[in-house]
Formats: structure tokens, sequence, C-alpha cells
């Protein structure tokens, strides 16, 4: 990876509140600014902070589903997309979270 995404890609978590990471983790499609949250809360608390689109896919894997919000940062050209992979059986209380409110009724429309 060059300087220049490297930098772009402290740029964007610096943006979003999130600590110092050493690369984008490329193994789990993450890049400059598309970022993997921990969890679907983490996931939640930045969509709160930043707003922006909230779209569902299922995956491959029985039961999850990938949760993407795409948002703009003033600090940041372009999108930046935030993502995880939600197995809903296992964590419930995820319903009740503002991001999947929003990501479910976009899914149903």
């Amino acid at each position: 990876m060059t300087h220049a995404p490297q930098h772009l890609a402290q740029r964007t978590r610096t943006a979003l509140g999130l600590p110092a990471a050493p690369l984008p983790r490329v193994e789990f499609g993450e890049s400059a600014t598309c970022l993997m949250t921990w969890s679907v809360r983490e996931l939640d608390h930045l969509y709160g902070q930043t707003g922006g689109t909230v779209t569902v896919v299922e995956t491959e894997i029985a039961g999850t589903l990938h949760l993407v919000v795409e948002t703009m940062l003033s600090e940041v050209p372009g999108p930046v997309r935030l993502f995880i992979d939600w197995t809903p059986a296992e964590e419930v209380y995820g319903f009740a979270l503002p991001v999947v409110r929003d990501a479910t009724t976009t899914a149903a429309a």
C-alpha cells in the first residue's frame, strides 16, 4: 500500500472517531474508505453519528446478513462505507438498533 492510501485510511478513521489502525484489512474487504466494524452495535453508533444510507444483503452463510452504511464525511473525499456481517439469531438485540431498523425498512420497500 502506498503512503497516500494509508494516509486516507487514517484520515477516515480519525473522522469517524476510531482509533488508529496499521492498514486496512484487505482480507476482510476493507479499503481506505471502506471499514468493517467490530459489531452491529459499533455500526449503529457510527450510523448515529454520521447518518447515511443503510443497505442489507443476504450472504452465502445461512442466517447472516451483510449490513452496509454509506455516508459522506467532510474530511474524506467520496463516500465512506462501514459494514458488518450480522447474524440476527445470535444478536437478537440488534433488531432494536436504528441501523438495523432502517436497513430492514429499506429492504422491505
